[in-house]
């Protein structure tokens, strides 16, 4: 077989969609779709891997520039990023890609490759050739964030505070709502909650609403709300494949003494099962590019049973 590397352009738009969706390492985040919603933000160096003799997609990159062109980030619109492909890959057609994509990033005068892996949850196959390969090619384990996961296939318990909490909830009359208009009440929330660690939300007000538009079956906020149906607090998750992701978390003050949070998890878990999920994730406990963890979060999050599971980010010089 032979195959050549490409630029991305939106020729190839549909078919890099259709090899995300049957990848077994690709989710919406991979997709274009989920991608140009920061198109104007990020001057995108994505490439394509095509089999000359079908002329079809065999691989994809999705991949963009920082602001003065000397660093590309797989992906820096998206929490995580990397090549995606096509489950027949061998390694020495994944080495090919890849070091073609280093050649030609060089020949752009790219200084730097940063490569946010697609956390092990994600994959179904459970292949980490990409890792190998950037490891090979002198590539840094730079960063590392800890991601609290349930492994909803092995038994895990919720502490006796957690469940104390969801029966306080109950007892208050909590209620919960499972796919919430993502309001500008909720995003002031979230925002406020996020400015205490010095934080903000990656995605603006209108950006996360044009996404879910898109991806109304994988976009959803959930939310306990008081006996008059005021939020108390809300998830704002990525439903995955075989995972429920807690991409966003926020809560009003009294939702603590309430038991909302607690109750709105225990019913996100519940539907993760019900969902036949492989994981529920909480997201990261990890701050300021994984050098402080978060102690607080961190325990907060394992009295649900889940486990400390590390993202990882490389970085590869290239000039």
């Amino acid at each position: 077989m032979k195959y050549r590397i490409e630029s991305y352009s939106n020729k190839y738009e549909e078919a890099w969609d259709t090899l995300v969706s049957e990848s077994a390492t690709g989710t919406f985040l991979h997709s274009r779709s989920f991608l140009s919603y920061h198109k104007d933000r990020f001057l995108d160096c994505s490439f394509v891997l095509i089999d000359e003799e079908k002329g079809s997609l065999e691989a994809v990159f999705p991949c963009a520039l920082n602001e003065d062109s000397k660093i590309a980030c797989s992906h820096p619109g998206s929490t995580y990023g990397g090549m995606v492909t096509l489950n027949k890959m061998t390694p020495r057609i994944i080495k090919f890609f890849f070091d073609g994509i280093i050649e030609q990033l060089k020949a752009r005068n790219i200084e730097e490759l940063v490569y946010k892996l697609t956390p092990d949850i994600y994959r179904l196959d459970y292949s980490n050739l990409d890792e190998y390969f950037i490891w090979r090619a002198k590539g840094i384990n730079y960063r590392n964030d800890i991601s609290n996961v349930i492994d909803l296939a092995k038994p895990f318990e919720f502490s006796s505070r957690r469940k104390r909490g969801i029966k306080k909830a109950k007892k208050n009359d909590i209620s919960y709502v499972e796919n919430h208009e993502i309001t500008r009440e909720a995003w002031d929330m979230l925002e406020l909650n996020l400015k205490k660690h010095d934080m903000k939300p990656v995605h603006s007000l209108d950006e996360i609403n044009w996404l879910k538009n898109m991806f109304p079956n994988s976009i959803k906020l959930h939310v306990s709300r008081d006996i008059s149906h005021r939020p108390l607090c809300g998830v704002l998750a990525f439903h995955v494949g075989n995972v429920i992701h807690a991409q966003y978390i926020f809560s009003a003050p009294e939702a603590r003494n309430l038991g909302a949070l607690d109750f709105l998890f225990s019913n996100l878990i519940d539907l993760a099962i019900a969902d036949d999920c492989n994981y529920f994730s909480f997201g990261a406990s990890s701050e300021k590019e994984g050098q402080l963890l978060n102690d607080g979060l961190y325990n907060f999050k394992a009295e649900f049973g889940s486990s400390g599971v590390i993202n990882r980010t490389y970085k590869l010089k290239l000039i």
